[in-house]
């Protein structure tokens, strides 16, 4: 903003919700009189006033909230921010009331289409009967994790064998991003490759990402000019050298061996063909 001042381009430097202070994302989010009302009203979010940026407040956020919480206060920033664009664009003149009822009903809705136990699932051949029944199949959770302060990224995967037992776990870094959805088809495409690697056919895949899964199930329709489009499309390719694969949807508490490799990421590529600490 200052920079665009700096330029003779004239722009109210205002939040357009308060009209008050300069409009920042630390100022929307934390301190806005307008969203102070709509935290009040979700019953969520609380320690703002703890903290001098964004960033800060939503990573401590991630670690003390349990995930329904923290599912609220994600569709209650969602729809912040979908107010103060209607405010910018539409000139519409919302209440805090509106904006809070508005996460609300996102977060129930998101609740009613995945209740527990519910997946969602993409198979390529085969059928479910023979995913079951199959000895040779093999179950594999994984995630990916992204590192800000380093700018790096890194995955995970957790293996279990057909009856149960621990099969293997690796881990390791991505290409450098910080975009959630590339790094979770980027982690994808790497298991991908070390299960056909290691010659497995028969796989169950899992993943607590939403965005991944609903990409993969919408196959070439995904595939848009983009890096992230064209990773669909190479995860694609590779799916289909299995003769059974499938890709689920589960709650990020099911992922949580996966989320915890991917977690511990480092520099390197690392391998267990033990149960670790983690396991």
């Amino acid at each position: 903003m200052g920079a665009l001042n700096l330029r003779r381009v004239e722009i109210v430097d205002k939040c357009p919700l308060c009209g008050i202070d300069g409009e920042t994302v630390d100022h929307l989010i934390l301190r806005c009189p307008f969203t102070e009302v709509v935290w009040s009203l979700t019953g969520k979010g609380g320690g703002r006033d703890s903290f001098v940026n964004f960033v800060s407040w939503f990573q401590a956020r991630t670690q003390v909230d349990s995930l329904g919480d923290l599912q609220v206060v994600c569709w209650t920033i969602w729809s912040i921010w979908k107010v103060r664009n209607d405010v910018v664009w539409n000139q519409s003149a919302p209440l805090p009331s509106s904006a809070s009822r508005l996460a609300m009903d996102m977060y129930k809705a998101w609740c009613d289409r995945f209740q527990a136990g519910q997946t969602e699932e993409l198979t390529h051949t085969g059928t479910t009967d023979i995913v079951q029944q199959s000895p040779r199949n093999i179950y594999c959770w994984f995630d990916a994790a992204l590192f800000p302060q380093e700018g790096t990224a890194g995955f995970g995967c957790y293996i279990l064998l057909a009856d149960g037992s621990f099969g293997t776990a690796f881990n390791g870094p991505i290409q450098s991003t910080q975009d959630p959805a590339m790094a979770e088809i980027m982690a994808c495409k790497e298991v991908l490759s070390w299960l056909k690697n290691n010659g497995f056919r028969e796989v169950l895949l899992f993943s607590d990402c939403l965005n991944l899964v609903t990409s993969l199930q919408e196959g070439n329709e995904a595939s848009y000019r983009s890096y992230f489009g064209a990773s669909v499309d190479d995860c694609l390719s590779l799916m289909a050298f299995f003769d059974v694969i499938t890709l689920s949807f589960v709650r990020r508490e099911c992922n949580s061996k996966a989320h915890s490799l991917a977690r511990r990421a480092g520099t390197q590529f690392r391998e267990w063909d033990s149960p670790h600490s983690f396991a």
